[in-house]
């Protein structure tokens, strides 16, 4: 009798460790999805079904918004995560200096990114940094000569802001990594006459990838539903600015249940990149 006592209570605590998680997604994840998913399905009271989701493959904007958005999703991704990598392995080694490098290299993570695509309008705009030092090198004889990348057509601020805010996300993961795991197999390598990039890339990478992959997911999740940065930095339109402005159409009377079918599919793309990483993971420990 005793040692199940034991059990249930052992069980009761596990129950209870949980019971704030499982609260917490299901009043702020589950239920909101599944009202967001019930309204998306219905005019009124009226069963569409997937009618909406069918009518955005057809819609021109949407499908603009969606292939921009995943563009800069992606593009945003790699460079950061290639950036991070390349400034982890920089600041691997003990040097002089190493513990102010790695503060000042962190300092953006606690940035606000409304807070980034304010600084960014200050480095690239017309009127920024770069275009007063091209006027001081030169390179251009007024302001109006230097281009707007700051806000315009390209994604060239929003990809630039999203770098300098997720390369030192993904970078200090990398970095513990590093520091954490043993150098003899590199060693070895280097010794048996193997260069260092093939030695980075059969030794170093496999055993950073992880850390990559998963902040990477990270990064495209938030890169790819972003709304405030696009909507400082660039005209065109992203699927969550799609989303909003939808929302508040007021000439659309269905435009709410509209905006809730446009923001399930920002929901199952980066719950999909989710569920393929952990698939993939679980694959590769199995």
């Amino acid at each position: 009798m005793k040692p199940e006592g034991i059990v249930m209570n052992g069980r009761t605590r596990i129950v209870f460790a949980f019971l704030p998680v499982i609260t917490i997604l299901i009043l702020f994840y589950f239920w909101p999805l599944l009202e967001t998913i019930e309204a998306s399905v219905h005019r009124g009271d009226e069963f569409i079904g997937f009618e909406r989701f069918i009518g955005f493959l057809s819609d021109e904007g949407f499908v603009n918004a969606f292939l921009f958005s995943t563009e800069l999703a992606i593009l945003s991704t790699l460079i950061s995560a290639v950036s991070a990598v390349i400034i982890a392995m920089a600041l691997r080694d003990t040097f002089i200096g190493k513990r102010i490098s790695v503060f000042l290299f962190q300092t953006n993570i606690s940035i606000p990114h409304i807070a980034m695509a304010t600084m960014v309008i200050l480095m690239l705009a017309p009127t920024g940094w770069f275009s007063a030092l091209s006027y001081q090198m030169g390179w251009i004889d007024n302001w109006f000569e230097f281009p707007d990348l700051a806000k315009g057509d390209s994604m060239f601020g929003v990809v630039f802001s999203f770098v300098l805010k997720f390369t030192p996300f993904v970078g200090m993961a990398v970095l513990a990594v590093l520091q954490s795991m043993s150098r003899d197999y590199e060693l070895q390598s280097r010794s048996l006459g193997v260069g260092r990039i093939r030695t980075f890339i059969h030794v170093t990478l496999p055993a950073i990838l992880p850390a990559v992959v998963s902040t990477s997911m990270i990064v495209f999740a938030y890169a790819f539903g972003c709304y405030e940065v696009p909507n400082v930095l660039v005209r065109r339109t992203t699927l969550s600015m799609l989303v909003y402005n939808t929302y508040y159409d007021t000439y659309n009377p269905d435009c709410r249940p509209e905006a809730f079918a446009a923001a399930l599919v920002i929901a199952v793309v980066t719950i999909s990149v989710s569920a393929i990483y952990l698939y993939v993971t679980r694959r590769k420990r199995m």
